[in-house]
């Protein structure tokens, strides 16, 4: 029916076009009221998929509703998605200041991070306008635990649980308390008393089946495990924790038959194939695995995840042909599609690691023509330009992603990578610390800003890091390892061995611990010691490559080169096909100076795979290693007949050619890398140099020029030198002294870039500041290219 309004009726007109507009914003409220409740009664039901959806509805009509960010928030708890958490309590407290509830919890995630003063804040906030506020009480008695003041603590959460013992946050807090005094029978008392108060409460039986199993009490931990599958049926996340109880007490057929019990449930679910594939793959055998997932497969042909798993896996166990099949294959069927796009980036992953780059680059390019915001081919664009050192590219890409997922902790980390690439201290800590800052739980993120401040040799504060880190999982393999490491740099040997072995007891199928204390066994001289250790690793190791290495580096450290060639013998008669090994003979026969029998192992290792490019390599290092640079350069060319984009063997092979005076042949090799790889900096930088320095001639000059350029502002001292020379090649000495001073600031005990800027200076008519500067190159009595001219130019000046 069509409205005629007339054109008289002004007044009628207004009055229709504010009730539409009443009636749009009554309608929006409504609809957002409707949500929200909803939202709530499926929260409410633990319906938390459906709950997300409301939820989402109702930030869609509008993104301030506090309640809605709260209850997110809580549902990305229990995904274990703390990040998000995180994410949607700050924004609830940003909204409404006034919020409680999502102030208590966002208090303490800051207190895990170690911010107490901010959660502190929370607290005393919430406490000043509701005095009796259990929320705000508990956070207060976390952190009198954190200040220390743990009598004051148990007193305020004792009052809190007397009055209502189902509160988790208040058990919980409890329970740590007499955890940390060592009383473990008023932990499970306490959890006993609190589930009794509240039969459905899982998270408190699941912090009972912890108090139980660490007093041995097997069977009433499984009796509870029990309980939870009862009271969750459809919870397949508490069948995988039930099936890691049982591992972790070494019951694996147990473990085993919980995940096949899950399967039956919903065999059509990738999650449930690919969790028992896992199993089986770190507790029973790899190749159970894979044919559980190939069993998967046939199943369920169209299923993508187990088709993806089955790709990693086969690259976990080195089986990379059969990984980049699968992905071709995803391809193939995918083409387009969100598969085929991710299939592309992860075999563009691995074939760059594969030495494969030109192939793998061009992949990433297809990914984001078709999507130019695909992250993750963003990320491994950017990881790209990382490792060729074109640290500006790669910050651009890491920024690119972070618009879109602005908590992306990893990403976050590989930015401050790329700022402490850039020699961007200041912004490298702020990006690591904004990681920690989005999800304190974050293990990954704390070590990663511990690493920094190793770097920047900040003993103390990495840590304290990693301690955090071992707070929040005690057992965790990196934090153990990162622990170790910072204890053996401030020279507390015994507290690295003792935290090695503690690695060790909490993970006694890995190779990881036996192989760091083999290593820091090695470091002490502690022969046999090291020597037990690596056997062990070998045994726990799915391929034994890391363990042969240890066990042949005790053997030469020692002196045994004979026991090292014998047992890497062993090895090649038991592993006829054992690259690794051969390699490992061919480098103990160079220590030993016989390089006949180093050729001879490295020629039988190419006649098993001729398109090894370090075996090439390792080759033309012997023949180097005797004077040989011919044979060198005929080892690098037969290399490169069998791999001939191989960027590695094309560099070394221009080293060569520029090491014996063959600099057109060097300048041809560059020419070429720099043509499939133009963001390879250290060839532009090599070859800048050759055509300033030996090329020499008018349009050679300006080339290199125009190449150098962009080292200028390099943060690479060797990279902003050549920029440096090129200049006072060209004739503009003054820019050179100004580039050349910043090099030698930076790294001012380095001979030739004295020399470089003595000579600027000299060229530039400062006789003084040449003197000094020639006389540091010289003083340093290192042999240098040019170390003539210096002497000659001092001479001159005396």
């Amino acid at each position: 029916m069509l409205v005629r309004l007339h054109s008289t009726s002004t007044f009628g007109l207004a009055v229709f076009l504010a009730a539409l507009l009443l009636a749009g914003c009554g309608g929006a409220e409504g609809r957002k009221a409707k949500y929200l409740e909803r939202g709530k009664s499926y929260f409410a039901e633990e319906n938390y998929e459906k709950a997300s959806v409301e939820l989402k509805n109702v930030l869609q009509i509008d993104p301030k509703t506090a309640e809605a960010h709260y209850l997110l928030a809580r549902i990305a708890e229990r995904k274990r998605n703390l990040q998000q958490a995180f994410g949607h309590y700050t924004k609830a407290v940003e909204y409404q200041p006034d919020y409680y509830p999502a102030m208590a919890r966002l208090g303490g995630y800051y207190l895990i991070g170690g911010d107490v003063a901010r959660a502190a804040e929370l607290a005393e906030a919430i406490l000043a306008k509701q005095p009796d506020n259990v929320d705000g009480r508990v956070l207060r008695a976390a952190i009198m635990v954190r200040q220390g003041n743990e009598d004051a603590a148990l007193k305020e959460v004792n009052q809190i649980v007397a009055h209502d013992a189902s509160n988790t946050e208040a058990v919980g807090l409890l329970v740590a308390i007499y955890e940390r005094r060592g009383k473990p029978d008023k932990v499970i008392e306490t959890l006993e008393q609190s589930i009794a108060a509240d039969a459905k409460n899982i998270p408190l039986r699941l912090r009972l089946i912890r108090a139980y199993a660490n007093q041995k009490n097997l069977d009433k931990a499984e009796a509870l495990w029990s309980e939870i599958i009862r009271l969750e049926p459809d919870n397949f996340s508490y069948r995988v924790a039930q099936a890691e109880f049982y591992a972790s007490t070494n019951r694996l057929d147990k473990a085993e038959g919980v995940l096949r019990d899950a399967i039956a449930l919903d065999a059509e679910d990738a999650d449930r194939h690919l969790a028992l594939a896992e199993f089986l793959a770190t507790r029973r055998d790899v190749r159970l695995a894979e044919k559980e997932l190939m069993s998967a497969i046939e199943s369920n042909p169209k299923s993508m995840p187990l088709r993806f798993a089955s790709a990693v896996l086969a690259e976990r166990v080195g089986n990379t042909d059969k990984a980049i099949e699968t992905y071709r294959g995803i391809i193939s069927s995918e083409d387009d599609r969100p598969d085929g796009l991710k299939a592309r980036s992860m075999l563009a992953r691995l074939l760059i690691q594969q030495n494969m780059a030109q192939e793998g680059e061009d992949l990433v390019q297809q990914v984001l023509k078709k999507s130019p915001r695909d992250n993750g081919a963003l990320l491994l664009q950017g990881q790209l330009m990382l490792q060729r050192g074109e640290t500006l590219n790669a910050i651009t890409a890491f920024r690119s992603i972070l618009r879109d997922q602005p908590e992306a902790t990893d990403v976050l980390a590989l930015l401050g990578e790329a700022h402490v690439r850039n020699n961007e201290p200041e912004l490298a800590q702020e990006s690591f610390q904004k990681a920690v800052a989005v999800n304190p739980r974050d293990v990954e993120a704390r070590l990663r800003l511990a690493q920094f401040h190793l770097r920047a040799k900040d003993v103390n504060t990495a840590l304290d890091q990693i301690d955090q880190a071992l707070k929040m999982s005690p057992d965790n393999i990196k934090a153990l390892q990162a622990k170790a490491e910072v204890l053996y740099v401030k020279k507390d040997f015994q507290g690295s061995e003792a935290t090695l072995k503690q690695l060790k007891a909490a993970h006694p199928a890995s190779p990881i611990g036996p192989h760091r204390l083999g290593q820091l066994y090695l470091a002490q001289k502690k022969y046999d010691a090291a020597l037990a250790e690596f056997e062990m690793a070998g045994k726990n190791s799915t391929n034994g490559t890391e363990a042969l290495i240890g066990i042949i580096n005790v053997h030469m450290a020692a002196n045994e080169p004979d026991k090292a060639a014998a047992r890497l013998n062993q090895v090649i008669e038991s592993s006829p096909k054992n690259l690794a090994a051969y390699k490992l003979l061919a480098e103990v026969h160079l220590a030993q100076k016989r390089y006949g029998d180093s050729e001879k192992t490295l020629q039988r290792a190419l006649e098993i795979d001729n398109k090894s490019g370090v075996l090439y390599t390792t080759l033309a290092g012997v023949r180097l290693a005797h004077g040989d640079s011919e044979g060198a350069v005929r080892a690098y060319e037969k290399g490169l007949e069998a791999l001939p984009d191989n960027q590695t063997l094309l560099m070394l092979l221009a080293g060569v050619h520029e090491k014996r005076g063959e600099y057109d042949r060097a300048v041809t090799h560059y020419e070429k890398i720099i043509k499939k790889n133009p963001g390879n900096l250290i060839a532009i930088n090599n070859l800048a140099a050759i055509l300033s320095e030996h090329i020499g001639d008018t349009s050679s000059v300006k080339r290199a020029k125009e190449m150098a350029a962009r080292f200028e502002d390099s943060p690479q001292p060797v990279f902003q030198d050549t920029a440096g020379w090129v200049y006072y090649k060209s004739g503009d000495t003054k820019r050179a002294v100004e580039i050349l001073k910043q090099v030698v600031d930076r790294a001012p005990q380095v001979a030739i870039f004295q020399y470089h800027l003595g000579m600027a200076y000299h060229k530039n008519g400062d006789a003084a500041l040449a003197k000094t500067h020639l006389a540091k190159a010289l003083d340093a009595r290192v042999d240098f290219p040019g170390i003539g001219e210096a002497r000659s130019t001092l001479k001159s000046l005396d």
